[in-house]
C-alpha cells in the first residue's frame, strides 16, 4: 500500500510545475507548424487554473457511483460550446480569482470523495464549463480560422475531462483503499494549488 505520505512526496514536483506556469491566459498561444485545430485543443492543457478544474471534475465524476457521465456531459459540453461561441461576440476576461475558485471547489469534490446530489454536481459542472469557456476566446483571425480553434478548444475540454473520470471510475472498481486514498489525495492536491494561486491572485 503506498502512504499518503509517499504520495504527497510525489505529487509536490507537480504543484511546483503550477506554480511555474503563467497563472492566467488571455489568447490562445500558437505553436508553430500546428494547425488551429491542434491550437485549440492545447489551450486549455496551457493554462493552469483550466487543467486544474478539469483534473478535479473528472476525478470527481469518476468517483461518482455508478459512473454514469451522460448526464454530465449533456451539461458540460453545451455550456461549453455556448460559452466559447459567445467569445466571438463579446470579449469578457473572466476573473483569476473565479476561475481559481471553480478550481477549489472542483478539487474539494474530489478530496472528499462524497458524491454531490446532482443540481449541485450539475451547477459546478455548467460554472465550470462557462467559464473555461469564456476564457478561452481568440483574439484575431478570420471566421473558419477562430472556428476551426474553438472546436479544437471544446474538443479538448470534452476529451481531458472525461478521460480523466473513465479512468477514475476503473480505479474505484478496483475497490483498492490506497487507490481511494490517491484519487482523495490528488484532490487535496489541487485544493492546495488552488489556494496558493488565490492567494497569489488576490494580492495583484
Amino acid at each position: 500500500m503506498t502512504h499518503p505520505a509517499s504520495l504527497r512526496r510525489r505529487l509536490l514536483p507537480l504543484a511546483l510545475l503550477f506554480l511555474a506556469l503563467p497563472t492566467h491566459a488571455h489568447a490562445h498561444t500558437t505553436m508553430p507548424g500546428a494547425g488551429e485545430f491542434v491550437n485549440g485543443a492545447l489551450h486549455p492543457v496551457s493554462v493552469p487554473a483550466h487543467v486544474l478544474i478539469l483534473l478535479g471534475l473528472g476525478i470527481a465524476l469518476g468517483q461518482r457511483n455508478p459512473f454514469q457521465p451522460g448526464r454530465t456531459l449533456a451539461v458540460f459540453a453545451p455550456f461549453a460550446a455556448i460559452a466559447l461561441a459567445l467569445t466571438t461576440r463579446i470579449t469578457f476576461a473572466v476573473p483569476q480569482p473565479a476561475l481559481v475558485g471553480i478550481a477549489l471547489c472542483a478539487g474539494g469534490a474530489a478530496a472528499a470523495g462524497r458524491q454531490l446530489p446532482f443540481i449541485a454536481w450539475a451547477i459546478l459542472v455548467a460554472a465550470a464549463a462557462a467559464a473555461i469557456g469564456l476564457d478561452s476566446g481568440v483574439e484575431n483571425g478570420s471566421g473558419a480560422v477562430v472556428f476551426r480553434t474553438l472546436l479544437g478548444t471544446l474538443a479538448s475540454l470534452v476529451i481531458v475531462f472525461f478521460t480523466t473520470a473513465f479512468y477514475t471510475s476503473l480505479a474505484i472498481e478496483q475497490k483498492k483503499k490506497w487507490l481511494d486514498i490517491g484519487l482523495r489525495v490528488a484532490g487535496s492536491w489541487i485544493v492546495a494549488i488552488s489556494l496558493l494561486m488565490l492567494a497569489f491572485a488576490l494580492r495583484k
